[in-house]
C-alpha cells in the first residue's frame, strides 16, 4: 500500500455509514442524559443503549466530554432550526 492509498478518503458509503452511527450515537446519548442525569451518565450506558461496544463508541467519542458537547450542539442545531422556522 502506498502513502497516498492510506491517506485518501474513505469511500462515500463508508463515511455515509459513519455519519448515520454517529447520529444513533448522539440520540442514544441525549436520551440517557435526559433520563437519567449528567451524575449517572457514562460511555459504557450509551453503548449498551446503541448496541454497541465501549471500544467502538470511543472510535467515534473518546470521553463522556465530547459526547456531552456533541449532545449540546445536536440540541442547539435543533434548537435554532425549530426557532428559523418559527420566524420565517
Amino acid at each position: 500500500m502506498t502513502k497516498t492509498d492510506a491517506t485518501a478518503a474513505p469511500p462515500r458509503a463508508t463515511r455515509e455509514k459513519g455519519r448515520a452511527r454517529e447520529a444513533d450515537i448522539i440520540a442514544a446519548a441525549e436520551s440517557v442524559l435526559a433520563h437519567q442525569g449528567y451524575e449517572q451518565f457514562t460511555l459504557r450506558n450509551v453503548a449498551e443503549r446503541v448496541g454497541m461496544r465501549l471500544s467502538h463508541l470511543q472510535y467515534y467519542f473518546a470521553t463522556k466530554g465530547d459526547l456531552v458537547r456533541a449532545v449540546l450542539a445536536h440540541v442547539a442545531a435543533t434548537y435554532e432550526a425549530k426557532h428559523r422556522e418559527v420566524l420565517a
